[in-house]
C-alpha cells in the first residue's frame, strides 16, 4: 500500500507539473503557470494482464500392480498425484501473483485518473471564473498547488525522505503564503508559518546553509504578512528571521539573497510606520540588485519606494521612484508590475488633486491588469477609480464604480478588498448625509475586517464612525467611536492612525467650544504627523487650527496657522489643500479686507475648476460675489 500511496500523490503532481499548472526544483522557489489545458483522462481502468494459468488435464491413473503382464491393480500414480499438486500450487501461487499485480494496476490507474479528472475540474474552474493570465493572483490555482503537495507529504516523512519533505513543506508554505495574501486569511498565512517551520527541522545553518537562508526568509515574508494585522510576536518575530537569513547569505557572500532579505525587511518596515527603516532597507537592497544585475528586483523595490514616499506626501521622490521602477518594468517586460506602478501613481495623482493625470494613469493601469487577466488588480483600480469620482462630487459615478470594484472582489474571494471598497462607500455616503447607508457600509466592512483579522481596517472603520457620528451631533457616540479607534490603533503602533483620530477628536472639541482641547488634541496630531513624515497631515490640521482661530476671532493666529499649512500644500503640490485653505483665508479677511477676501475667494475658485470639483467652484464664486456686493 505504500507504493500505491506513493504512485498516487506523484500522479497528482506530476500531471500538474507536465501540463503547466505548477513547477518546483529542490532549492527553487515556487512559481506557477497559467490555466492548465484540458487532459484526455482514460475513460476506463481497464488492466491488460492475462491472470489465465494451464489446466492440468494429466490422468495419473496406472496399473499398479501386474501379474504375468496382466494389470491386476489399477490407481493414482503416487509420484505423478505429486507432480501434479506441485504444479497445481505454483498455478495457483502464480495466479494470486498477478491477480495482485492486476489490482496494483486498477488502484494506480484509478490514482491517475482522479487526479487527471480533478486537474480538469480544476482547469474548467480556472477558465471560467477568471481566464487568468497570471496564475500567481488566481485562487483557484494557488488551491490547486496547495492541495499538490498536502497530496505529496501524504507519502513523506522526515525520516524516510528528509530533503524531499522539507522541499515540499517550504513549497507548501510558498502556495498557503500567496493563498493567504490573496484571500486576506490569517489561517493560510498561519499554516504557511507551519510549513516553514516544518522545514527548518530538517534544513540547518550547517547543513544545508543556502536552503536554510530561504526558507528562513520566506518565514520571514509569511510572519511580515501576519505582522501586519497585529501587534503580537509576529512582526518581532518576522525580523529575527530575516536577520538570520541575511546573516547567513552574507556569510555565503550571496548578494541576491541578501537584496530578497531587505526588500521583505523595507515591506515591514513599511507597513509598520518605521519609515526611516524601510527606506534604509530598500536603499540597501537596490544597491545590491544593482551589483548583480536584476532589474526585476530593482523594480519592485522601485515600487515599494514610491508606495511609502507617496504615503508620506513625499511626492517628487515618490514620481521620481515610481518612474524608475516602471521604466525598468518595461525593460523585462513585466505589464503586472507596470500596471501595479500605474495604479501608484494614480492614487498619488489623486490625492494631489490633479485628476486627469489620475485618470489617466488608473485607465492605463486597468488595461493592463485586464491583459494580464488580473481581477484582483483590476479591483484596486477601480477603488481608485471610486475614490476619485466620490472627491469629485460624481456620486452616482462612484458608486457604481465602488460595486463594480466589491464584485470582483468577491470573485477572487478577497475580504479585505471588499472591506476597503465598503469603507470608501461608507465615508460617501457620510458626506452626503445619506446616515443609514453610511452605517450599514461601516458596518459590513467592519464585519469582514474581522473576519481577517485585520485591526487596521476596523480601526480607520472606527474612525469613519466617528467622524459620522460628530457631524450627526451623536458627540457621545462619536468619542466612543474614537476612543475604540485610539486603541486599536496603540495596539498595532500605528502613527498615522492616531494622528488621524486626533486630527478627527480636535473637531469634535472644536464644534463642541472645547477650545484648549481641541488645540491640544491638534498639537499631539501635528506632533504625530512630523514623526511620520506626513505632511500632508501636518497641512490638513494647520488648516483645521486655522479655521478653529478664526472661529474665535484669534485673527492673527488663524493667519499663521493657515500661512504653514499653505506652505505644505505647496510644497507637496496639493491643489485641493490650497484651495480649501485660501477660502478659509477668504472668510478671515472678509470684514476686514474685502478685495482680498475676494481676491481669495476667486484664487480658489479657480483651484477647485482645476480638480473638476464644481460644486466647490461655485460655492467659491457665489462667495466672492457677496463680498463685492458689500
Amino acid at each position: 500500500m505504500t507504493v500505491i500511496a506513493r504512485v498516487t500523490a506523484l500522479s497528482v503532481f506530476t500531471i500538474l507539473v507536465n501540463h503547466g499548472v505548477v513547477q518546483a526544483a529542490p532549492g527553487d522557489l515556487l512559481t506557477y503557470h497559467p490555466c492548465p489545458s484540458p487532459i484526455e483522462c482514460q475513460p476506463k481502468c481497464l488492466p491488460t494482464s492475462d491472470c489465465s494459468i494451464p489446466v492440468i488435464s494429466q490422468d495419473c491413473k496406472a496399473c499398479l500392480i501386474k501379474i504375468f503382464g496382466v494389470c491386476i491393480g489399477l490407481g493414482n500414480d503416487p509420484s505423478c498425484e505429486l507432480k501434479k499438486t506441485y504444479q497445481e500450487t505454483i498455478n495457483t501461487a502464480q495466479l494470486a501473483q498477478c491477480e495482485a499485480i492486476k489490482a496494483e494496476e486498477k488502484q494506480a490507474c484509478e490514482s491517475t485518473k482522479t487526479a487527471c479528472d480533478f486537474t480538469n475540474r480544476i482547469a474548467d474552474e480556472c477558465k471560467r471564473s477568471s481566464g487568468a493570465r497570471s496564475a500567481h493572483e488566481d485562487p483557484a490555482t494557488t488551491l490547486l498547488a496547495v492541495v499538490a503537495y498536502r497530496t505529496m507529504l501524504q507519502s513523506l516523512t522526515p525520516e524516510s525522505s528528509p530533503f524531499d519533505w522539507a522541499i515540499t513543506q517550504n513549497n507548501l508554505g510558498i502556495a498557503l503564503e500567496q493563498r493567504g495574501q490573496q484571500r486576506d486569511s490569517p489561517l493560510n498565512l498561519e499554516e504557511a508559518v507551519s510549513a516553514y517551520r516544518d522545514s527548518l527541522q530538517i534544513y540547518t545553518p550547517d547543513r544545508t546553509p543556502v536552503q536554510w537562508a530561504m526558507t528562513e526568509m520566506n518565514l520571514g515574508n509569511a510572519l511580515a504578512a501576519l505582522g501586519g494585522r497585529e501587534s503580537g510576536t509576529a512582526r518581532l518575530e518576522a525580523r529575527a528571521a530575516y536577520g538570520e537569513a541575511l546573516a547567513l547569505f552574507k556569510q555565503v557572500d550571496d548578494r541576491l539573497g541578501q537584496a530578497n532579505v531587505l526588500r521583505g525587511l523595507g515591506g515591514l518596515e513599511r507597513k509598520l510606520g518605521h519609515n526611516d527603516q524601510a527606506r534604509a532597507a530598500y536603499d540597501e537592497a537596490i544597491a545590491l540588485y544593482k551589483q548583480v544585475d536584476d532589474r526585476l528586483g530593482q523594480a519592485n523595490v522601485l515600487r515599494g519606494l514610491g508606495d511609502l514616499e507617496s504615503t508620506l506626501g513625499r511626492n517628487d521622490q515618490a514620481r521620481a521612484a515610481y518612474g524608475e521602477a516602471l521604466a525598468l518594468f518595461k525593460q523585462v517586460d513585466d505589464r503586472l508590475g507596470q500596471a501595479n506602478v500605474l495604479r501608484g501613481l494614480g492614487d498619488l495623482e489623486r490625492k494631489l488633486g490633479h485628476n486627469d493625470q489620475a485618470r489617466a494613469d488608473y485607465g492605463d493601469a486597468l488595461a493592463l491588469f485586464k491583459q494580464e487577466g488580473n481581477r484582483l488588480g483590476q479591483a484596486n483600480v477601480l477603488r481608485g477609480f471610486g475614490d476619485l469620482e466620490s472627491m469629485l462630487g460624481r456620486n452616482d459615478q462612484a458608486r457604481a464604480t465602488y460595486g463594480d470594484a466589491i464584485a470582483l472582489f468577491k470573485q477572487v474571494d478577497n475580504r479585505r478588498g471588499q472591506a476597503n471598497v465598503l469603507r470608501g462607500l461608507g465615508d460617501l455616503e457620510s458626506t452626503l448625509g445619506r446616515n443609514e447607508q453610511a452605517r450599514a457600509a461601516y458596518d459590513e466592512a467592519s464585519a469582514l475586517y474581522k473576519q481577517v483579522d485585520d485591526r487596521l481596517g476596523q480601526a480607520n472603520v472606527l474612525r469613519g464612525l466617528g467622524d459620522l457620528e460628530r457631524m450627526l451631533g451623536l458627540n457621545d457616540q462619536a468619542r466612543a467611536a474614537y476612543d475604540e479607534a485610539m486603541v486599536l490603533f496603540k495596539q498595532i503602533d500605528n502613527r498615522l492612525g492616531l494622528a488621524n483620530v486626533l486630527r478627527g477628536l480636535g473637531d469634535l472639541e472644536s464644534t463642541l467650544g472645547h477650545n484648549e482641547q481641541a488645540r491640544a488634541d491638534y498639537g499631539e496630531a501635528s506632533a504625530l504627523y512630523k514623526q511620520v513624515d506626513d505632511r500632508l497631515g501636518q497641512a490638513n490640521v494647520l488648516a483645521r487650527l486655522g479655521d478653529l482661530e478664526r472661529a474665535l476671532g484669534r485673527n492673527d493666529q488663524a493667519r499663521a496657522a493657515y500661512g504653514d499649512a499653505m506652505a505644505l500644500f505647496k510644497q507637496i503640490d496639493n491643489r485641493l489643500g490650497q484651495a480649501n485653505v485660501l477660502r478659509g483665508l477668504g472668510a478671515l479677511n472678509t470684514r476686514k479686507n474685502p478685495k482680498q477676501a475676494a481676491h481669495n475667494f476667486i484664487e480658489s475658485a479657480q483651484l477647485y475648476e482645476m480638480i473638476g470639483m464644481t460644486e466647490a467652484h461655485d460655492a467659491a464664486l457665489r462667495e466672492a460675489d457677496k463680498v463685492y456686493k458689500r
